[in-house]
């Protein structure tokens, strides 16, 4: 593996990681899915947003960063959280919604994708 691979972390709703490489800890707060649903043609793709609870290191206080896709640059989210040299980006979401009735609930995945800040 080279030192540029990109690595994924999946997280689940409340799962909490470890970044690769550093101290600091993820944990999968909450996700809002603003995309066109599956099946259904939109003038927008939309965007997802990940909500993520940062802890740098043990003891220190948790702070939480929004990650977009695709990447937005507001005030409230960014495309890219750098770690203690790593750099996290939110790669992808699913299931992506779907223009169909509620049917059962389905638990939702976040892939975030880990590699060199450079």
């Amino acid at each position: 593996m080279s030192s540029t691979a990109l690595i994924l972390l999946l997280l689940g709703l409340g799962q909490t990681v470890v970044v690769p490489g550093t101290t600091a800890t993820v944990r999968l707060e909450s996700v809002e899915d603003h995309r066109c649903p599956k099946g259904v043609q939109c003038v927008w793709a939309g965007y997802v947003a990940a909500t993520l609870g940062v802890r740098e290191a043990p003891g220190q206080a948790i702070r939480q960063v929004v990650l977009s896709q695709p990447p937005l640059q507001t005030s409230a989210m960014t495309s890219r959280l750098v770690l203690q040299g790593q750099a996290l980006t939110l790669e992808s979401v699913e299931p992506q919604r779907s223009f169909q009735p509620k049917g059962p609930a389905v638990p939702v995945r976040v892939s975030l994708g880990v590699s060199p800040a450079s």
